[in-house]
Formats: C-alpha cells, sequence, structure tokens
C-alpha cells in the first residue's frame, strides 16, 4: 500500500477528515478499545473497508454515533 493513501470520512456535522495509511492500525485499535461507543465496531469495519479498496467511495459518510466515535479515536491515538 502507497504510504501517501489515505481514507476520507465526512462527519455527521458537515466537517471531514482524512486519515493516512500510516495511521490506520493505530485508529483501527483504538476504535477497537473503544468497542462500547455506540459506532466504534462499524467505523473499524468501514475503515478497513475503504483501506482495501483505495478511491471507492471517495469518501466515507458517518453517522453522529460513528463520527463521535471516530474522533475520539483519531485523538486518543495520537496519545
Amino acid at each position: 500500500m502507497d504510504s501517501t493513501e489515505s481514507v476520507h470520512f465526512d462527519f455527521a456535522d458537515g466537517t471531514s477528515v482524512a486519515v493516512e495509511s500510516s495511521d490506520y492500525r493505530r485508529v483501527y485499535d483504538e476504535l477497537w478499545t473503544l468497542s462500547k461507543m455506540p459506532g466504534a465496531i462499524s467505523t473499524a469495519g468501514l475503515l478497513v473497508h475503504s483501506a482495501r479498496h483505495p478511491g471507492y467511495p471517495r469518501a466515507v459518510d458517518l453517522s453522529e454515533a460513528q463520527s463521535a466515535a471516530l474522533r475520539r479515536a483519531i485523538g486518543d491515538s495520537k496519545t
């Protein structure tokens, strides 16, 4: 996988974020750590699926629960 690849997510509030390929594992693992949080497991699945199919879909739309889970996972993965 090219190190410049990323998965783009559109949050429920209209903002977006790109998860770079170098961060996939950390964010994925953090989503599983947050598995009791609504939306965390489904978002982990979306990350894996999208990472395996670059460019399709162009951006992944998230629900409010998925958006909250991904925001927290990204934040927690940086600590």
